[in-house]
């Protein structure tokens, strides 16, 4: 079967030229800013502009550019591989929220292949009305604006999925070999802030972030620890956490990244005052996802299975 995949992400700026756009754009996004254009446009505007300087000064210490898009494409490779060893004649195409490549062009991309069957595959492991329902209805639109009449199998989200639960757990596993034996550590999951109001509301990415986690924990047979959980607007900004530790001691951390989305959250929480993340060379301070390739083989594999199944 000729089967066409679509990765979807929000994806970030290719340069520091970019920066101030690609926020325009973002905010732009009515799951964003759920107000009329007239008054969203100017706001969404008005927000980058202010937010740039900083958002630039982030993407500096990530090279000048987004990583999100080349590691994308890294993992689309992977996933061709994964399909044509199962027998499938697949490509990959991607589609960016925010910036380029944009949905338009990959639906256009998608048109010209002419496969048999398409599979949408957000790379938002954890739904969200404000990444995977924007991704895919920005698609939906797209898709019959230039009337891309072929049949489409979405997949929703996988939080506990086999493969992207072991992936983390196994980054975590690896991060652990470089610790001291004489420091108490906390594990910190780190995964990006929503507002209260979209969680009031019935967006289900809280609830599904902390069965991510669990499944992590349980992955690595720590059932002694305690679970701390604290909300967006108790942390700064950083999103929502979950520690677990061991002891009340203040303690350093060892960072975990559980999605594959927008690097700038990390980077802030990975560089609260006094803990820095330094990866591997410092075993008092190690980051996962954040610092370390993420495991592309085995989300492929995991991938492929998703798309198989649709």
């Amino acid at each position: 079967m000729k089967l066409a995949v679509v990765l979807f992400n929000l994806v970030g700026p290719d340069c520091l030229e970019a920066v101030q756009p690609f926020l325009q754009n973002l905010f732009s996004d009515p799951a964003i800013i759920n107000l009329p254009s007239f008054l969203r446009r100017p706001l969404a505007r008005f927000i980058a502009a202010r937010r740039a300087p900083l958002a630039k000064k982030i993407y500096e210490h990530l090279g000048g550019r987004s990583p999100i898009l080349p590691e994308t494409q890294e993992q689309a490779q992977a996933l061709e591989e994964a399909l044509a060893q199962a027998g499938h004649q697949g490509k990959c195409f991607i589609a960016m929220r925010c910036w380029h490549p944009f949905t338009h062009e990959a639906v256009n991309a998608v048109k010209a292949f002419a496969p048999e069957r398409i599979v949408l595959l957000p790379l938002y492991p954890q739904y969200s009305t404000t990444t995977t329902q924007s991704s895919l209805v920005e698609w939906r639109k797209e898709a019959a604006r230039q009337d891309l009449k072929i049949p489409q199998h979405e997949v929703c989200c996988y939080p506990f999925e086999e493969g992207f639960v072991a992936g983390i757990a196994d980054l975590l596993v690896d991060a652990l070999q470089y610790i001291k034996k004489d420091v108490s550590y906390r594990v910190l999951f780190s995964a990006h802030g929503l507002p209260k109001r979209v969680i009031d509301r019935g967006d289900p990415y809280q609830w599904q972030v902390e069965r991510t986690v669990e499944g992590v924990i349980a992955r690595l047979k720590r059932p002694d620890r305690r679970i701390r959980v604290g909300a967006l607007r108790d942390l700064g900004g950083t999103g929502y956490r979950i520690r677990k530790a061991r002891g009340r001691s203040r303690c350093p951390r060892l960072y975990s990244r559980f999605h594959r989305a927008q690097p700038p959250g990390i980077h802030r929480s990975a560089r609260e005052p006094g803990h820095d993340c330094s990866g591997r060379q410092d075993p008092g301070h190690l980051c996962t996802g954040a610092d370390l390739p993420p495991p592309m083989r085995l989300w492929s594999r995991q991938d492929a299975c998703l798309c198989l199944r649709h």
